[in-house]
């Protein structure tokens, strides 16, 4: 047990002085965000409108001041995406490397995974400054807590996808189109008939951003819901590379493949 601490730890270390001479990564974990969420304040309408959650509560509020919090979680949820799947398709050689010097796969995934968590907590901190300088929320804490756990999904996301399609053209492509469709769309108040549908419930972007919404504008909000449903999908996002010995990589890459030519 001390031994895979011990790895774990050394990999992270290692891997987060690799990302952090990368200065262009670092910049981009900022900007990337603030430019995400700046784009999608400055093009939404300032029109009332109410929305019901999911614990059946009304929010009656205008539609740029929703999408202020709730393109907070887009912004984070791009840039972690992107930036985890680009920085794990170009360190795939340096895991061969450690799996043949006897490291588990698992210990690289958690070691590789928390280095990038440290990168992008820092965007993530940068996103909820700015979103709340836009509109001071009714409970910080909750809207911190939000972006926070959409950071930690899409990290997640990205390393996923990273792994199983580290070709940087479809990888890319996935990550952007999976997180719009699920932030943008189907997570959104804005997603119309498909908000609050029973299937959404077990999309990632789901209880991020209900959380952030009540957080946004009611003073009390439930916390343990969300955190629950969010460390969930990402224990199961982290543990899919480890399926390969099943042959279920192979099979859901395959499956995938298939899905993006169709769409394509």
């Amino acid at each position: 047990m001390l031994k895979s601490v011990d790895q774990t730890w050394e990999i992270m270390l290692s891997f987060l002085k690799s990302v952090v001479r990368q200065k262009t990564v670092l910049f981009s974990s900022f900007i990337l965000p603030f430019f995400t969420l700046w784009s999608t304040w400055w093009v939404t309408a300032d029109i009332p409108m109410a929305f019901r959650l999911y614990d059946d509560s009304v929010l009656v509020q205008s539609m740029l001041d929703i999408h202020i919090f709730t393109g907070a979680l887009t912004a984070i949820a791009i840039t972690s995406g992107i930036l985890s799947f680009l920085l794990t398709a170009a360190n795939q050689k340096n895991a061969q490397r450690l799996r043949i010097m006897g490291y588990p796969q698992s210990v690289i995934n958690l070691g590789w995974f928390l280095a990038l968590l440290i990168i992008l907590v820092f965007g993530a901190i940068g996103t909820f400054i700015f979103a709340i300088y836009l509109l001071w929320p009714k409970d910080p804490i909750g809207v911190f807590i939000a972006i926070l756990l959409t950071t930690a999904i899409y990290s997640a996301v990205g390393y996923l996808i990273g792994i199983l399609f580290p070709k940087v053209m479809e990888g890319t492509l996935i990550v952007l189109i999976f997180s719009f469709i699920d932030l943008m769309l189907i997570s959104n108040p804005m997603g119309g008939e498909v908000y609050l549908s029973s299937w959404t419930y077990y999309f990632p972007g789901f209880w991020p951003t209900q959380l952030v919404m009540r957080a946004g504008f009611f003073t009390s909000s439930n916390y343990l819901t969300p955190v629950l449903y969010s460390l969930l999908y990402v224990f199961i996002l982290l543990l899919m590379p480890n399926l390969s010995k099943l042959g279920i990589r192979s099979q859901f890459s395959t499956y995938i493949k298939k899905v993006t030519r169709n769409a394509i």
